[in-house]
């Protein structure tokens, strides 16, 4: 069966509608609309660092207590979270001495929704834009490494023969 001239385009046509199949499902289950708890709890430590100097992986109580009592309060959706952020940047925290250390777990969370943060504002949804970033960045490389594999496996446009013994 001789290949046509499209057909190396097959793979990237496939990766490109499995990737935008998975994004819309995402945004049809709300997924930037309600982060998960692990993500959630990670946002006083990043805004502590952010905002008041605090060092890497420590919270300020006063912060992680402001948030606790607002987030509470007012829900875990996204505009919900996102007001507190706000409220949080905005006010002024009167003990930065009084600190907490993060559980063992918790230390790449802070670094992603720090980077989330960075990247794209402090709002919930720059996780999730995060994510999908970080995911066609990797589809993208997987495409580039399958394509030297199949290139380094032909020889003048044949594919060798392989059999596994």
């Amino acid at each position: 069966m001789k290949a046509t001239k499209y057909t190396k385009f097959l793979p990237f046509i496939l990766v490109i509608l499995i990737f935008s199949l998975n994004v819309h499902r995402a945004i049809n289950l709300d997924m930037y609309k309600q982060p998960s708890s692990w993500a959630v709890d990670a946002i006083p430590s990043v805004l502590s660092n952010k905002y008041y100097d605090s060092k890497k992986y420590l919270v300020i109580k006063e912060v992680k207590e402001s948030f606790a009592d607002q987030h509470s309060a007012l829900g875990s959706f996204n505009l919900a979270i996102n007001s507190v952020i706000k409220k949080i940047q905005d006010s002024q925290i009167l003990d930065t001495t009084s600190y907490e250390v993060l559980g063992n777990d918790d230390k790449g969370i802070v670094d992603y929704v720090n980077l989330a943060f960075s990247l794209f504002g402090n709002n919930v949804e720059s996780m999730f834009i995060l994510y999908y970033f970080l995911l066609g960045i990797s589809c993208k490389f997987s495409q580039i490494r399958a394509s030297y594999f199949y290139v380094g496996m032909c020889f003048n446009g044949k594919l060798f023969n392989f059999t596994l013994d």
